[in-house]
């Protein structure tokens, strides 16, 4: 069976009926099949060799539907209530869980248990790779599982929903922990086959296994593999495409501001150049048409801002500049905020910035440091977490200030000052920058420094954790460089178009690691679906193209995403990305594209 035309018929087997009934019952039918066909082929006998093929294969699968009375369940999706999976698993740990019920399903057992979940881990890609690497015999664990569970089959009587057994809900608890040491809100696959062996004092009989084979042994190396940043340690980031778009809107846009991914797959967009908000439908016309309307009345905008979203398909957007917004539910307007509506009191300070609320209704806000005598809207600003049940506010820390002028001091601040070209220099280069931060669902906030350029995280449970300097500063900035920001920017934004490094002035000293635009609102940063974080870059040479890093919760560089240098990121649904695309003349295609890295 290690070639020909019964190899895939074998694999096939294998993967529905196991090991150890393919072995004993349809391996010999493969066996003949081959001895068959390929006798046909030497005496070049084609219908003789067509004529085995099938016969052979109709045999195999015969036996494969004599073995699993069950097998149509296969094909059934499992109602998430019978899995009982919680928020925090991944669609790639949702998978796991499936196939761990097909397996119960298919084995004939009577409830899901850590062994069924351990056949799914192995046929995962990624932990069975895993295992490999960590120096574990798969096909001897397999095996073991295969002994216990392959006597009962024919007695077992299946119910129509199996429950879930103990073992079971015991990994699902470890596997949150073991997601909460490695600072990920997701629970990944990886962490359900850590969780196997992380309580020695309750080991399943399938962690076991793991351990005779020879995973535990290596497993804290292999497992827990990411270094330690605090230690200084550093590896090459990953660097990551986008696949090709899987659909895109027909209407062009003068400038995205955000979007927000509806449950049925449409699209709310903001234009910030032509201050509208649309509903883009990804799913049927890949069409665009305008929400509400200008206006200061009920369901009407003024000022377009962020999208925020809510519980359900409910949206929020906050006018940059005043005190009011309006509420989105899905795609009509349901209420329209004053300055006395609660969410807006809560964050009511004068040049207040809005930054989200959680799944628990947190609110995050920037506001001004009010303390002796009148602020001063260019000192650093005050970060803080209202919440929903409780009164208190929490301040999480000092970020600069979104008015900051240039030369004035601030926390972690860059301003483009000094550095500039010499003659006749006539066009300004803006790379101003400031401290960013994003709320993430599980009400975790990153607070992205601009300088030196790190992540703080502070976690929904209380506690901020300053992180370390993801890159040295730089040294000052090349020509060539400046060559490629310029290029980026009359591509990106139209600015200096058809402009050198000769003609321009205002370059800093030292290159910030990202700029944010001029809107209140305006924002490098982005959560994505993993839980981890999206920081829009500069170019910084040639070929020019636009850079993304991806920062974990340790606050590592996990990978590095690089577009055409005319794309930018612009939202993040459930499993996807939505970038831009913008033409000659500064018109934007808004596009989507699968998100797996």
């Amino acid at each position: 069976m290690d070639g020909g035309p019964g190899a895939r018929l074998g694999r096939f087997a294998q993967l529905i009926v196991g090991p150890r009934i393919a072995e004993a019952q349809i391996d010999p039918c493969i066996a003949d099949m081959q001895h068959e066909y390929f006798e046909a082929v030497e005496r070049r006998d084609k219908p003789a060799a067509w004529s085995a093929l099938f016969r052979g294969s109709v045999a195999v699968l015969a036996h494969v539907l004599r073995n699993i009375s069950g097998f149509t369940h296969r094909f059934q999706r499992t109602p998430v209530s019978a899995l009982n999976m919680p928020e925090r698993f991944s669609e790639e740990s949702r998978v796991v869980g499936q196939m761990a019920y097909d397996h119960a399903r298919r084995l004939r057992q009577d409830y899901v248990g850590v062994d069924c979940l351990l056949l799914a881990l192995m046929d995962h890609p990624r932990t069975d790779a895993m295992m490999e690497q960590c120096g574990a015999n798969v096909d001897a664990i397999r095996a073991a599982v295969a002994r216990r569970i392959l006597p009962e089959l024919a007695a077992t009587e299946i119910p129509d929903v199996l429950p879930l057994g103990s073992g079971l809900g015991h990994a699902w608890l470890e596997a949150h922990w073991e997601a909460n040491t490695k600072r990920s809100y997701w629970i990944e696959p990886e962490h359900l086959l850590r969780a196997l062996i992380r309580d020695k004092s309750m080991m399943s009989k399938a962690a076991k296994d793991l351990i005779a084979a020879g995973f535990a042994l290596l497993a804290l190396v292999c497992v827990s593999a990411p270094a330690n940043a605090q230690s200084g340690a550093r590896t090459e980031p990953r660097t990551i495409t986008l696949p090709r778009a899987n659909a895109t809107i027909k209407e062009k846009f003068s400038s995205v501001g955000s979007v927000r991914e509806l449950l049925d797959g449409r699209v709310i967009v903001t234009d910030n150049r032509d201050n509208l908000v649309y509903i883009a439908d990804f799913v049927g016309s890949t069409s665009a048409r305008q929400l509400g309307r200008h206006g200061k009345g009920p369901g009407e905008y003024e000022q377009v801002g962020r999208l925020w979203p809510l519980r359900g398909d409910s949206t929020l957007m906050l006018e940059p500049m005043g005190q009011r917004g309006i509420i989105l539910s899905g795609s009509e307007v349901a209420i329209t905020l004053t300055a006395t509506s609660p969410l807006l009191k809560s964050v009511g300070r004068p040049l207040s910035i809005f930054l989200g609320r959680d799944a628990k209704g947190a609110v995050l806000a920037q506001v001004l440091s009010f303390g002796k005598g009148a602020p001063n809207p260019a000192d650093s600003m005050l970060l803080i977490r209202a919440h929903a049940s409780a009164p208190d506010v929490d301040t999480l820390s000092r970020v600069s200030s979104v008015l900051q002028m240039p030369g004035t001091s601030a926390t972690s601040s860059v301003g483009a000052e000094g550095g500039g070209a010499r003659g006749n220099a006539r066009y300004p280069v803006n790379l101003r920058s400031r401290d960013q931060s994003a709320l993430f669902p599980d009400g975790a906030v990153a607070i992205v420094r601009a300088n030196p350029y790190r992540v703080d995280w502070c976690m929904p449970n209380g506690g901020c954790r300053p992180g370390v300097a993801i890159e040295p500063a730089g040294n000052g900035i090349s020509d060539e460089t400046k060559e490629a920001i310029i290029l980026w920017q009359s591509r990106t934004s139209m600015m200096l178009t058809g402009r050198h490094a000769s003609e321009t002035t205002g370059w800093p000293a030292v290159l910030p690691a990202f700029i944010v635009g001029g809107k209140f609102d305006d924002t490098a940063v982005l959560p994505e679906p993993r839980g981890n974080l999206v920081v829009e870059r500069i170019p910084t040479a040639s070929p020019v193209v636009s850079p993304y890093d991806l920062l974990d919760r340790s606050g590592r560089r996990i990978a590095v995403l690089r577009l055409e240098m005319q794309q930018r990121v612009v939202g993040f649904g459930k499993s996807s990305v939505y970038t831009v695309d913008i033409d000659k003349d500064g018109l934007q295609s808004l596009q989507r594209h699968d998100w797996k890295y």
